[in-house]
């Protein structure tokens, strides 16, 4: 009876059952992932490349907006460019070197109650979820990398539905939400003045005990004494999403002719 124990206690630890199954969502998530990228793929394939009576450039347009409704076809006269440009530069210039204090960044349009926790979990979220494939350097930029990702692959999503312009917006201020966070984030990459949590939600380290994710995305690239810089580029994107998004909002309510809405 011992040995028959013995020999499970070895099995066991030879194939970690527990283990095994706290991965099977990860798996499950990576299999429809990839079947989604395949399909994808083959229909970009089918529509794009297999080249008939139009350019690429063209096709590529009709593949991801064939009802023209993103922000790239808004139509805009001299005296909208000028105020929408004057916007983003304002934004830009007061948003850029965000101060930290106390190891926190102020509340702002960006950083609130309100978009900070669903950002805080995705971001955590996506390190759980690309870490245990053990690529270093993925790991740590699958934080804000997740992010930016979502609201991206929403709004190409959207992009195909006649009648998606209606929530394209609001796709594109959450992009600057996730601009925002990454900004901030990378311009403490050497100062390291930010409170830091885990990926396990629940340790937390005082500024200064820890080096952040930036950090070691930007030191393997040869950038890291570029990070205020890379920062404040996300911070002027974020800008430009989110005075594009709020004016596009304006745009598809009361200009633009929706047919339908699906």
């Amino acid at each position: 009876m011992f040995t028959i124990v013995k020999l499970l206690y070895k099995i066991f630890n030879m194939f970690n059952i527990f283990i095994f199954l706290s991965k099977i969502p990860i798996i499950v998530g990576v299999i429809v992932l990839l079947y989604l990228l395949f399909k994808f793929c083959k229909k970009f394939y089918e529509e794009v490349l297999v080249f008939r009576d139009k350019s690429f450039f063209g096709a590529a347009v009709d593949f991801f907006d064939p009802h023209r409704q993103s922000f790239l076809f808004i139509k805009l006269n001299f005296f909208s460019a000028a105020i929408l440009i004057a916007l983003i530069a304002l934004l830009s210039w007061h948003y850029v070197n965000p101060a930290v204090v106390n190891g926190y960044h102020q509340s702002n349009l960006f950083n609130n109650v309100f978009t900070q926790f669903p950002q805080y979990l995705i971001h955590e979220f996506g390190h759980r979820f690309w870490c245990p494939f053990r690529a270093e350097w993925v790991c740590y930029a699958s934080g804000n990398g997740s992010e930016i990702l979502l609201p991206v692959v929403l709004y190409i999503v959207l992009l195909r539905f006649e009648g998606g312009g209606y929530f394209l917006p609001f796709m594109l201020i959450w992009l600057g939400v996730a601009f925002y966070d990454a900004g901030s984030y990378a311009s403490d990459a050497r100062a390291s003045a930010l409170h830091l949590t885990s990926s396990d939600m629940v340790s937390n380290f005082k500024p200064g005990v820890m080096k952040g994710d930036w950090h070691y995305i930007l030191q393997p690239l040869g950038l890291l004494e570029y990070d205020i810089i890379i920062g404040n580029i996300f911070i002027v994107l974020a800008c430009f999403c989110l005075v594009i998004g709020s004016y596009s909002l304006y745009y598809y309510l009361f200009k633009y002719n929706h047919k339908s809405l699906i």
